[in-house]
This record gives C-alpha cells, structure tokens and sequence, in this order.
C-alpha cells in the first residue's frame, strides 16, 4: 500500500506499508505515488528542495519532475531528471517516460519532448528518441507508438515500435499533419489514433478536420518481406 502524506507545513512524503509484513518505506518529498502491476515497484513523482518557498527561484528553467521508482524487494531507488509523462507496461520490465528538452522548442504550437524506453531488470536503454509530441505503450505486448514532430514542416510522423530486451524494430511509419488520441487496443496488436487537418476559410475562420485511423499488425509476415509502410493503415470514419 502507498499513500501521500500532506502535513500542514513543509512538504509530504509517500509512505510504502507492506500487507505481508512490516517493512516500510519512504520517498522524501514524493507524490502522486503508483504501484506496479507486480507491486515490485512503487513510482512517485518528487518535489524539488525549496519549491514551496516564495524566495528561492529554481536555477534550472526545464520542465518536468524527477521520477523516482522505489524497488520493494530491497528498498532501492532509481531516478529520472524533468519528466513530463511516464507509464510502465504490465509485465513491470519496460519504463516509458517523456524528458523535457534542454533546448526550448523554436515554436510553442507543441510540446515536445524525448522519449525514453528502458529495460528496468538492467537498466538498458532500448529507446532514446527527440521532439516526440506524444506517445501510448501497450500495456500486455511490448508495442510502443509515438508521435515525432518536424517544427520547420509543422506535420507529424507516427512510428509504430515493437521490441524486446534487447532489441527493436519498426513495425509501421505513417506521415501526418497532426497526430494525436493514440489508443490501443486491450487484448490484440491494433492501434487507433486520430489525423487532424487545419484550413483557413474565406471567412479568416480556422476549421479543424479529423479522420479516424487504425493499424493492426499481420499475425505473420512473409520471409524477407521488410515493413510496408502506409498501406496497414486503414481509414474507418467513412463509408467503405
């Protein structure tokens, strides 16, 4: 069990509580705590020193939080600097997490960040990827899809991943103009996500268009037949 302590002053913590035993744990200046599907780790976002105090100004002008996974078998701890989003797959192994850039972006119209995939069991980074607008993990297979963008062209590129511990492949490219709602599905290899176009009228009035898309992974390829890439990806908003 986890929970966040709050006092009246200074800052909280996130107490660990075993059910099957006595052994406790603390994450200084920890929030928003979660538990692994496998209750082996214990996440919490931490509060920097001296954020509560009007008069200290932080040095560091980056976005995000510090991540700070607490392991319950031995109490230790792994962190991550300036994290904007994270998610851990079921099987606990995998860590997705968004890093806020070092580099302001040119333009504010997205957010952008660097998409971080790591093997936990060793600490092996599979996935290190810049300007990534978004991205949704499978929860049960080991898919991960993100969306990338090109702030000279303004469009996005959505790359469609599966790995393993040691490895990782491209499964599926698709080029958009603005990429967003990536879902999967719970129990097969299918993703669905929304592509966004935006006109000017004669009007001055800004009109916003969006097509439903899905992409489904072949329950086998043929020997030496590498990805081809657009053409898995099936429009589902219109008639057929």
């Amino acid at each position: 069990m986890a929970a966040e302590e709050r006092p009246h002053r200074g800052d909280g913590n996130v107490r660990v509580w075993s059910t099957e035993g006595d052994v406790t744990f603390s994450i200084e200046r920890g929030q928003d705590p979660r538990i692994s599907r496998d209750s082996r780790w214990v996440s919490a976002l931490q509060k920097p020193l001296g954020e509560d105090s009007s008069a200290t100004k932080p040095k560091n002008k980056r976005a995000g939080q510090t991540l700070v996974l607490l392991d319950t078998q031995d109490g230790s701890r792994k962190s991550f600097d300036f994290v904007l989003s994270y998610e851990m797959n079921y099987s606990s192994l995998y860590l997705f997490y968004l890093q806020s850039p070092e580099t302001k972006p040119a333009t504010k119209e997205r957010k952008v960040g660097t998409l971080h995939l790591v093997h936990l069991k060793d600490d092996y980074p599979l996935i290190t990827t810049e300007s990534v607008a978004r991205y949704a993990a499978h929860q049960t297979m080991n898919y991960v899809a993100y969306v990338s963008h090109d702030e000279e062209t303004r469009r996005d590129t959505l790359h469609i991943v599966g790995f393993s511990p040691r490895n990782i492949g491209i499964n599926a490219i698709y080029d958009g103009e603005k990429i967003e709602d990536l879902h999967w599905a719970r129990d097969q290899r299918k993703l669905g996500f929304l592509n966004s176009t935006e006109t000017t009228g004669d009007d001055g009035k800004r009109r916003v268009a969006s097509a439903l898309y899905t992409w489904q992974r072949p329950a086998a390829r043929p020997p030496g037949q590498g990805p081809s890439w657009d053409e898995k990806f099936t429009r589902v908003d219109t008639p057929r």
